[in-house]
């Protein structure tokens, strides 16, 4: 095991501007409330403009029956876009168009990554009042890595005072669409795990990091098919790679084990310290996927 590598984001505090695809939008006919139905909802509502623009992969119309009374009206786009994100506003613009969106009226996001390497797909359903109306709709836009915006996104609706508008249940990441399947191997069982929280940058690990022996496991950013231990030894966040580079598979302390499941098993159950560069750390408190995040800023390893 070692040290994850680092990495720094190139997003500023006041704006953020990102060149996407923007598909285009479908109407949605009724409220959307629960986390089932948001899934389902975002999903098909992705499926159905990535397969009226052609893009690569979605070639076949989409299943959505069950949803024709969820969704209306489908509104094809497809032109290049830039979008502004700032504090309080989304702006999609370019030549031809300018559209805005207050993050209040923003309901829910979500993000479908797309496993053989076409463009990834994410979107966002916001609700605003016209008249009497109140009018429902999901934008879908293409790009080639949605890990930046997602983060961009989740930092605005994750904010405080009036910004904070959207409950994190409300925010679905790509695990809401990664299959079983994809956890095998080192991996197996990963995804029944409370303490594996799948998309989570070493940043978004630290906000649910509080006390010394608190660690989750997630994917790591920098390194392909690698798995990172996010934890805190003392009062500092340490991000370990897990993989041994030959053997992928967990090796420390002269054991090597099968799955990461049952490396994380054995050193919880056991209290046994783990030693990494001079390091040691103990697996005292897993924290759930659904820990509320707060700043920490005795950050020392960043990726």
């Amino acid at each position: 095991m070692s040290i994850e590598s680092t990495e720094y984001s190139t997003a500023t505090a006041s704006k953020i501007d990102v060149d996407v695809r923007y598909l285009g939008y479908c109407s949605i006919l009724k409220k959307v409330d629960t986390i089932e139905s948001i899934k389902d909802v975002s999903l098909a509502c992705m499926k159905l403009l990535a397969y009226k623009v052609r893009l690569r992969r979605y070639l076949s119309v989409p299943d959505f029956a069950a949803l024709q009374s969820m969704i209306g009206d489908r509104k094809v786009v497809d032109q290049e876009v830039t979008l502004s994100i700032y504090s309080k506003e989304l702006i999609l613009h370019n030549d031809t168009l300018t559209a805005k969106h207050q993050i209040r009226n923003i309901k829910f996001a979500s993000f479908l990554k797309d496993t053989d390497k076409s463009p990834d797909i994410f979107c966002f359903t916001k609700n605003a009042t016209e008249g009497r109306a109140e009018i429902r709709c999901c934008l879908v836009f293409s790009v080639e890595r949605t890990k930046f915006i997602r983060d961009c996104i989740y930092q605005m609706f994750d904010g405080s005072g009036s910004n904070k508008v959207i409950s994190k249940k409300y925010f679905i990441e790509d695990e809401a669409v990664l299959s079983p399947s994809e956890y095998t191997g080192v991996a197996l069982g990963l995804e029944k795990q409370d303490w594996f929280h799948v998309r989570k940058d070493s940043t978004e690990a630290e906000k649910v990091l509080f006390r010394d022996g608190d660690f989750l496991v997630r994917k790591s950013h920098n390194t392909p098919d690698n798995y990172a231990l996010s934890t805190i030894s003392g009062t500092q966040p340490m991000h370990i790679l897990l993989l041994d580079d030959v053997l992928h598979k967990v090796t420390t302390g002269g054991r090597t084990f099968e799955t990461i499941v049952e490396f994380v098993e054995y050193f919880y159950t056991n209290a046994e310290p783990i030693v990494v560069d001079d390091f040691t750390i103990k697996l005292l408190h897993p924290v759930s996927r659904n820990a509320t995040a707060l700043m920490n800023t005795k950050s020392y390893y960043r990726i």
